[in-house]
């Protein structure tokens, strides 16, 4: 199976949820990639979201759960228009991405806290 075939397009309205912050349900979590649009990342703390990071057109988001294997640690949602992402369920993912997944852990450690966002 190519990455090709194994992506699923999905379309995404303004604001839609696509991952949210907590969600440990394994066998209903994808990886993504921005087809179209932008999305945002969102942490909750203190009553609040705050905006973490932001994908664009080439980018992906959803590996680190997948790869910790532990709960989503952010929500994503589309934050400018609609969006179009392509998903990978997650036998897919460790089968079709397992060789790439050490660069993804080093992505994984320079992404931004709450804490470093609000410095």
């Amino acid at each position: 199976v190519t990455i090709v075939v194994a992506l699923a397009p999905i379309n995404i309205a303004q604001d839609e949820v696509i991952i949210a912050q907590g969600d440990n349900d394994r066998d209903n979590m994808r990886f993504y990639i921005v087809e179209q649009g932008q999305c945002g990342a969102f942490i909750h703390k203190d009553g609040s979201d705050v905006q973490v990071g932001s994908m664009n057109v080439g980018d992906f988001f959803g590996e680190k759960a997948l790869i910790e294997r532990a709960p989503r640690a952010a929500t994503v949602r589309a934050v400018e228009g609609p969006a179009k992402v392509a998903a990978m369920d997650v036998a897919t993912f460790e089968r079709i991405m397992g060789p790439a997944q050490e660069l993804m852990r080093r992505t994984i450690s320079e992404y931004k806290t709450v804490d470093q966002v609000l410095e």
